[in-house]
């Protein structure tokens, strides 16, 4: 079902096949990250949480991510707030239902994480399924 505010809304999806995170990933990210920092500071900077609660979280929730975050924060420039951002803690909320997906192939993590914004989500459990080998 599309929410009645979606509807009509074109959408474009990339697809990035790379063993790990690196040129493919990093010219998608530059060509997008104006507008993600448009979309993650619409409502000020002090609406969002600080890099070093962002970082807390994604280690305390999701340990074993954080490998792959550091890479992406190495590919985005080492940005602050891009690296903030990229925790994907305390986003600005897409809509009354928010949906974050991690998708990849073959051993990597995928996850479909859907909440409400007025009930966010407190906690994801890990899953050993996922941690390198």
């Amino acid at each position: 079902m599309t929410s009645p505010a979606l509807r009509g809304l074109p959408l474009t999806f990339y697809s990035v096949a790379e063993p790990e995170p690196g040129p493919g990933w990093q010219g998608l990210f530059s060509s997008a990250w104006p507008a993600y920092r448009r979309w993650y500071l619409r409502d000020g900077a002090a609406a969002r949480s600080g890099l070093r609660e962002c970082q807390r979280m994604l280690a305390t929730h999701m340990p074993e991510l954080v490998p792959t975050w550091r890479r992406l924060v190495e590919l985005a420039g080492g940005d602050p707030l891009a690296a903030q951002m990229l925790t994907l803690y305390n986003p600005p909320p897409a809509s009354s239902t928010s949906r974050r997906q991690v998708g990849t192939s073959s051993g990597m993590c995928v996850a479909s994480i859907r909440w409400h914004s007025r009930r966010p989500l407190r906690a994801a459990a890990p899953s050993r399924r996922y941690q390198r080998r």
